[in-house]
């Protein structure tokens, strides 16, 4: 009864969940490289760049002003993505609170992910959700978590089993997947 359906729909209350990505786009890319808010020693590629410095504040609240600008937009949750991808592991290269790229490295996805509750949290409340696809120790308090993407065959959903079995022992109660396969 696909009508009813239809008059369903608009009786409810339905919720934007938009992409991102810890990068800067656009004007404000322009202006975080000049202002050195981005993550050193990264290769300019078409996606996952320029990375944010989430160790720098004044980075860290730039990169959030932009997600607040799609908060005040009514979105009400992110998928995030992109987090473990496109940092350099090794080099001479330090962020801003002086740790070495690769210290920096594991405990980026949870800035990342912590930067976005935040804003998330000061603009709505209890009201929303962040669903990122890395993770590491300490973001379970942040988000609700998701396999990334697995391929459309047997074997991509064996890896989601095993994947999401593995986040449970790792303590994320709350896991989400393209079960179906994302290619």
């Amino acid at each position: 009864h696909f009508p009813e359906m239809v008059i369903w729909l608009r009786d409810q209350d339905i919720r934007t969940v938009m992409w991102i990505g810890p990068f800067f786009q656009g004007r404000m890319e322009t202006n975080a490289l000049a202002r050195g808010y981005v993550l050193p020693g990264q290769k300019p590629m078409r996606n996952n760049y320029p990375m944010v410095d989430f160790t720098n504040p004044k980075a860290k609240q730039y990169w959030q002003d932009g997600v607040a600008g799609l908060l005040k937009l009514g979105v009400a949750g992110f998928k995030m993505d992109r987090s473990e991808e496109g940092i350099p592991e090794t080099g001479p290269y330090r962020v801003f609170d002086g740790r070495s790229i690769r210290e920096n490295r594991n405990a980026y996805p949870r800035m990342y992910l912590r930067a976005a509750y935040d804003v998330a949290r000061e603009y709505r409340g209890d009201d929303f959700i962040c669903m990122p696809r890395a993770a590491y120790t300490g973001s379970a308090a942040y988000g609700v978590f998701w396999g990334g993407d697995i391929g459309g065959v047997p074997e991509g959903l064996r890896a989601e089993i095993i994947a999401v079995q593995r986040a449970a022992v790792m303590g994320y109660p709350n896991w989400g997947s393209d079960t179906g396969g994302y290619n």
